[in-house]
């Protein structure tokens, strides 16, 4: 007997593909989801059915739509079901799926009795490749039969049924080992007459739970196979099977009832299994079909269920004989055995209104649903919920001829920064008809195991390290909101076409970004990654050591923790010598706190500077947008780490990331030798100012973008004054705001959240004086570009830069290393060693012109 969990567990998934007529949904979130996200991508889709998933939104969830895509498979008529109990694992080089009765609940994978198959494929060509091809087949014809499915759900089916095509063409497929069949395309019972010819087979051994209210699944199975002695194993829950039916069959038909298995009378029989017996061979087809007309003589396309099953060819009788030993069972006359329809599935009505598809863009949720309604416009009510937190709106909209329709409905980024899962419902006002759907969110789905155990132990600590919960809210979501940004330009770039539809149209959700948008070549994203990598095992290993021995400093010889106390010694030595131990104890887990923290304090370092050092995109836009409220936060967390082990405070960080603020906002670009800040060079790109803006026009975002700068400089020190100028002249040419002039009752409150995350570091009088202390009038760089401006260039030498490299525009030879130093300062002329000309400081080109323009415009508007 498998252990699906176990099974599953040891496989190492770095993709998965959960098919489930049903889901427990706290059983899968607790005990599956967290095996199948340990390593890679972590990446999980769950398709059930229909009927299930409106049932979900009663379930005590978590995750939905954030760490997992969740979504229905809808069918055209009301009385189809979506049947399969399918688990397809993916990591590199290699697959595993496990068929099966079991659904993806506790009783499926616990206590019922089930059957359960595997198969695996790798990719040298090894393994099932005749079962796998038709894998690949069942995923393109469920894409073609489910139109409705989300766009970024058709298109993963479409990879994975790529990549096991890639797999199996390496091999040479044949009839040998066992058969996938499904019954999209076409009914089981035709496809079993097809492989397992009528007139050999003596018996026939169907379990099934579940029958149909007319016996047309047995009927129809014993028409086919006119010679086989039929035993049938049916559950003993009554009502299920109408016996007064089959009294055609006569002689041909034994039920029998079970009883029990493994001596566990509690089980119950949910197994699905078919043996065709001839004299020398047998047929073994396993997984979810009953024996019903819907399991077994209709295709989803001609209104059946759909199913899936394995089928095994034996030349011997051994295996059946194996699977139906372990299981007691007493014969039963069909004629006591009646049908009530109570114990058996309701039709499902047919709905006028269907959500197809909820996604979160930007601070927008984008709601694609199917109507039968009359094509006029209507009102929607739409309300957004999150955890405790809620919102109501109302859209008016009108269908397309297709019966579909789009609404948008905004939410304030606050709503959307947290850990929970988002769900929507529409109603028509009116007291129309109402949908309701888990939202996906792209960004969290898109992170990595590696970026959501670093989002998860930066929120540990944060709530160990700040006693105030707010402060530890405040540093967590931006880190949070950092490692989410990041996950969107780890992202692999590229388009596909899915079922006549191509993922780039714009409309669509989660397209991914296009080569031509991305931030990063293919060869870049790689070291990217490697840097995030870096950056999720230090956080992983000072999490972990954290969780023993943070509060070392403050606790009590007899609080320490027993693994670090020898008992002997407690009881030999004096008491002065066990304190010597227990302080000599301390010290070394100081030691390798502090050992840990660098090590996180350079891994950080490094992917902040691995990504900001790419090219400017629409695309890193909300990513270095985030970076400064990432950086100082990253900032505080280590100093208040440091603080609760009293340990020195450690400068070099604060100069590093100093570095990294520059080199974000600072407009010391207009001088030679100088750089300007990567959000000044997008706000003067036309492909990034659109987005740029999109994200400023949020108030939150501005307000603490404006805090945690404020933050960074007074940590940066008094000695600062010209970069804290440069940095405040970046943000007021982004922002278009007078950071003097704007710290207004929002901003004041977000001033108020970092210094109380700053445990007294930072005070908000100083934040304020800093804001205030910025005088455009008095940017040393622009003053001297101003007056370097107006003279003829032909007089001078004109610095060339390439590669970070100045050199002289006539001799071409490279100056010294502290001529662009040089050239900042505004004491005098700086000639060329070369040419011996007077070095014209200033720098050429559009980004140049628009903030010199910007600022002669914003100071004659305050004169």
């Amino acid at each position: 007997m498998i252990d699906l969990i176990e099974r599953i567990e040891s496989f190492k998934a770095e993709q998965s593909l959960l098919m489930s007529y049903c889901v427990g949904l706290p059983f899968f979130e607790q005990d599956i989801l967290p095996v199948l996200q340990k390593i890679g991508e972590g990446r999980v889709t769950v398709l059930l059915s229909e009927s299930e998933y409106e049932s979900s939104f009663a379930d005590f969830v978590k995750s939905a739509g954030i760490r997992y895509r969740f979504h229905p498979v809808r069918l055209s008529r009301p009385n189809q079901k979506f049947h399969p109990k399918l688990y397809l694992l993916v990591k590199p080089g290699e697959a595993r799926l496990l068929i099966a009765s079991a659904n993806l609940t506790p009783s499926g994978f616990r206590s019922n009795l089930e059957i359960a198959d595997e198969i695996g494929i790798s990719e040298g060509a090894d393994g099932d490749l005749q079962a796998f091809s038709q894998v690949a087949q069942l995923l393109r014809s469920l894409v073609v039969l489910d139109r409705r499915l989300p766009t970024a759900v058709a298109r993963e089916l479409m990879e994975i049924a790529k990549t096991l095509d890639h797999w199996v063409g390496k091999g040479l497929v044949s009839d040998v080992g066992p058969r996938l069949l499904h019954s999209i395309d076409e009914a089981l019972l035709v496809q079993l007459l097809r492989i397992i010819p009528p007139a050999g087979i003596r018996e026939i051994v169907a379990v099934s739970p579940f029958f149909d209210e007319h016996c047309k699944g047995i009927l129809q199975i014993a028409a086919a196979y006119p010679k086989a002695r039929i035993r049938l194993i049916k559950d003993k829950e009554p009502g299920a099977l109408e016996g007064s039916l089959l009294s055609k069959l006569k002689a041909r038909l034994f039920i029998d009832e079970f009883i029990a298995a493994d001596n566990e009378n509690e089980r119950r029989l949910h197994a699905k299994v078919l043996v065709f017996r001839d004299l020398q061979r047998e047929w073994v087809a396993s997984g979810s079909a009953n024996l019903t007309r819907a399991g077994m003589l209709g295709s989803a396309k001609t209104g059946g269920n759909i199913e899936v099953v394995i089928l095994r060819e034996y030349t011997n009788h051994d295996i059946s004989e194996l699977l139906l030993n372990g299981i007691r069972t007493q014969r039963v006359n069909a004629k006591t055995l009646s049908w009530n329809p109570a114990t058996n599935v309701e039709r499902m009505p047919s709905k006028r209104l269907t959500i197809i598809d909820a996604h979160l863009k930007d601070a927008q949720i984008n709601i694609v649903m199917q109507t039968t309604l009359p094509h006029g416009e209507l009102l929607y009510r739409v309300v957004a919920e999150c955890a405790d937190q809620r919102c109501e709106v109302s859209i008016s909209a009108k269908p397309d001829s297709g019966g579909s329709i789009l609404l948008q409905v905004p939410v304030k980024r606050s709503f959307i920064q947290t850990e929970d899962p988002l769900s929507v419902t529409v109603q028509v006002q009116g007291n129309g008809p109402i949908a309701r759907s888990w939202v996906a969110v792209p960004f969290a789905l898109a992170f990595t195991a590696a970026q959501r155990g670093v989002q998860s132990s930066a929120r540990q600590m944060c709530r160990r390290v700040f006693e105030d919960g707010d402060a530890a809210s405040v540093v967590a979501d931006a880190i949070a909101n950092f490692l989410g940004e990041l996950a969107n330009l780890t992202e692999q770039p590229g388009t596909a076409v899915v079922g006549g539809r191509s993922a780039d149209r714009p409309e669509e959700p989660d397209r991914p970004i296009s080569a031509n948008d991305f931030i990063v070549s293919t060869e870049e994203l790689g070291n990217l990654r490697e840097t995030t990598a870096r950056t999720a095992q230090a956080f992983y290993g000072l999490a972990a050591l954290l969780e023993k021995i943070l509060m070392v400093a403050d606790t009590d010889d007899e609080d320490m923790p027993a693994d670090s106390i020898d008992v002997e010694a407690v009881e030999e030595k004096p008491g002065r010598q066990l304190e010597d131990r227990n302080e000599q104890s301390r010290k070394r887990d100081r030691v390798k706190v502090e050992d840990q923290l660098s090590q996180l304090t350079e891994a950080f370092r490094l992917t902040v500077r691995e990504a900001l050092n790419k090219e400017v995109s629409p695309a890193a836009v909300p990513f270095v947008l985030n970076l400064p409220d990432a950086v100082i936060s990253f900032l505080l967390l280590h100093a208040r780490i440091r603080q609760l082990l009293n340990l020195e405070p450690d400068r070099r960080l604060t100069y590093a990331f100093r570095d990294i603020l520059q080199d974000v906002l600072s407009i010391d670009g207009v001088l030679v030798g100088t750089s300007f800040g990567w959000l000044v060079r997008a706000k003067c790109s036309d492909r990034c100012q659109t987005t740029l803006q999109e994200l400023l026009n949020d108030r939150g975002r501005m307000s603490r973008l404006f805090a945690f700068i404020a933050a960074g400089l007074v940590m940066a020190g008094p000695k600062s004054s010209d970069l804290a100028q440069a940095v405040l002249g970046g943000l007021h040419f982004v922002t278009g705001e007078m950071p003097a002039s704007q710290i207004d009752e929002e901003i004041r409150t977000q001033l108020g959240r970092v210094a109380a995350a700053s445990g007294g570091w930072i005070s908000v009088a100083e934040m304020e004086k800093v804001l205030q202390a910025y005088a455009p009038g008095q940017l040393s760089a622009l003053s001297l570009a101003k007056r370097w401006s107006a003279k003829p260039a032909d007089s001078f030498c004109r610095a060339i830069e390439r590669n970070s490299i100045v050199s002289c525009s006539r001799s071409h030879m490279t100056f010294p290393a502290n001529t662009s130093v040089m050239l900042k300062s505004a004491n005098g002329d700086v000639r060329c060693p070369f040419c011996r000309r007077v070095i014209l400081p200033v720098k050429t080109g559009s980004i140049v012109s628009g903030v010199l323009n910007w600022f002669d415009f914003v100071l004659a508007g305050t004169q």
